[in-house]
């Protein structure tokens, strides 16, 4: 799965339509479309945004924070690195 396809698929699935998701995460609708036609990536502050919105773990009660989050090219998963309150990380949380 490519990153754009992620995206829109993400969106659809909690019902948000281009315009929503801009105002969400306070960026223009145009770049959501350059973002679902992979005509770009967006930063990783974005990816961070989008993962949460679409329901990424983060589990609060073991203070974990996404540090950040990559689509792995040409398959169905993404990876999401994790840091926790202590300063391990966990890697390869795949959704």
């Amino acid at each position: 799965m490519k990153t754009g396809e992620w995206i829109k698929a993400g969106r659809t699935r909690i019902g948000y339509s281009r315009e929503r998701l801009a105002e969400a995460l306070d960026c223009s609708v145009r770049a959501i479309k350059d973002w679902e036609a992979d005509e770009r990536e967006p930063s990783a502050r974005f990816m961070l945004s989008l993962a949460s919105l679409f329901g990424m773990p983060s589990d609060l009660e073991y203070k974990r924070v996404i540090a950040d989050v990559r689509v792995i090219p040409e398959t169905d998963n993404v990876l999401v690195f994790m840091e926790f309150d202590n300063s391990e990380s966990l890697r390869g949380a795949e959704a």
